[in-house]
């Protein structure tokens, strides 16, 4: 072969392997800042989504202290240092506080809350998050990439070179060279490539423990919404053996003890089921059916319901002023099966005549429901406990109370609407109840 023609051949392949190394590089480092970027945000948000889930309950009914407590158990291992919830009017309250060093690269993501979802944004919490680990780990990926790249790029042109230059041999020169390659340098090259790729191997698996830990998480909430499907589905399936149960023992009438007995106990796990469905609706997201509803036209509309509750019991529905809108946030089916509860109490706690009073009214910020009888009332003792604790008010006429269980609901289920409960009683005279709840403009 002609020394110019060799030497034309070499420089013009020399050229197109750097050109093409060259592109492959560029094109790379693009894809991997790329890749980094949307998936370690997508990462982190997340992982901001997850611990909004977590505390959002928290929030919704003021209880920042037990949000402070689960942040701080959450956020352990975590890149999360801060967080602070923003209201709508601008009130600022610090959830998570750890101790951010000097020249750390701190990004802020926002999640915003709403009682339901498409509903109007009252809140939202703001997490700073550690990223210098991140880029850093970045830098020094794309760093060994580029260098793995460089090195290929370079070992090509090697090789490339170290072709043209057997071909120019003799045959024989060129097996030998090639056989000293395969046995003697190429497997040094191999042995140097691997101080290159342990790091890169290092951080590749530490994104895939990220990954894993992610993922798992999101199988075990998957896991958890079922359970709670589930269960939702079969304490609705319960209530219409109940109600069976209740008409059957009210055709044959409670004068006989054992049916008295069985009455108790039918309404015992009546408010169990109620009760059930309550805690589980605030432990998985009470938020996910509240709608924007009118309280006067709600009550009215659940009256008929009330009355079948008792057939001798006297309820009245009195509004406050005719022409007159209550609009609040509530999940229409618990907010009905605190009413019936309520109601319920008022009638079991009555003797003889049985008159039950419904008012409703409204102030600048807040629609207030007042349930009152002239039952036997309770004692201070009871009234203290109320909201704080399940509570019974004991046996009365010959039958046992029931567990408590439903009003305490009650009461967390209204606070989670950014309501309040508030319970009056006079012993001999009888019992008020006052449910305040936020008006939604």
């Amino acid at each position: 072969m002609n020394r110019r023609v060799f030497i034309s051949v070499s420089i013009i392949s020399l050229f197109i392997l750097f050109l093409l190394n060259f592109s492959i590089s560029r094109s790379a480092s693009e894809k991997l800042n790329y890749f980094f970027k949307h998936e370690v945000h997508s990462l982190i948000s997340t992982q901001t989504s997850i611990l909004t889930n977590l505390v959002r309950n928290d929030l919704i009914s003021g209880n920042f202290m037990e949000a402070r407590a689960k942040l701080a158990k959450a956020t352990v291992s975590s890149r999360v240092l801060a967080c602070y919830f923003l209201s709508v009017d601008g009130e600022k309250e610090f959830l998570l506080n750890t101790e951010i060093q000097r020249g750390a690269h701190i990004e802020n993501f926002e999640v915003p809350i709403s009682f339901s979802s498409g509903g109007p944004v009252w809140g939202k919490l703001v997490f700073s998050v550690e990223m210098q680990g991140l880029v850093r780990s970045m830098r020094e990926f794309k760093s060994m990439i580029n260098l793995s790249q460089s090195l290929t790029g370079l070992l090509l042109i090697i090789a490339t070179i170290s072709f043209i230059f057997f071909l120019w041999r003799s045959s024989h020169y060129l097996e030998l060279r090639v056989s000293d390659c395969l046995n003697g340098q190429f497997r040094h090259d191999k042995g140097s490539l691997s101080i290159f790729w342990s790091p890169l191997l290092n951080q590749l698996s530490s994104v895939a423990a990220q990954y894993r830990s992610v993922d798992l998480t999101i199988r075990q909430i998957e896991k958890e919404n079922e359970s709670s499907r589930m269960m939702d589905l079969m304490m609705h399936d319960l209530k219409s053996p109940l109600t069976a149960l209740k008409t059957g023992i009210h055709k044959i009438g409670i004068e006989n003890s054992a049916v008295r007995l069985m009455d108790s106990a039918t309404k015992r796990i009546e408010e169990l089921v109620t009760s059930s469905v309550i805690h589980r609706k605030l432990d998985s997201n009470s938020g996910a059916c509240i709608s924007r509803i009118e309280l006067a036209d709600f009550l009215e509309r659940l009256l008929p319901d009330l009355k079948c509750l008792n057939s001798s019991a006297r309820i009245d529905l009195v509004l406050g002023k005719k022409d007159e809108e209550y609009f609040s946030f509530v999940d229409p089916d618990l907010c009905s099966r605190i009413i019936g509860n309520l109601v319920q109490n008022s009638i079991e706690a009555s003797h003889g005549s049985i008159f039950i009073r419904i008012l409703i009214r409204k102030t600048d910020s807040f629609n207030y429901i007042v349930i009152s009888d002239k039952g036997r009332g309770m004692s201070n003792e009871i009234i203290e406990k109320i909201g704080k604790i399940p509570v019974s008010s004991g046996k009365h006429d010959g039958k046992m109370s029931g567990s408590g269980q439903g009003l305490y609901g009650a009461f967390k289920l209204v606070r989670a609407w950014g309501g309040e409960i508030k319970v009056s009683s006079e012993l001999g005279v009888g019992t008020q109840i006052v449910i305040a709840l936020p008006i939604a403009t």
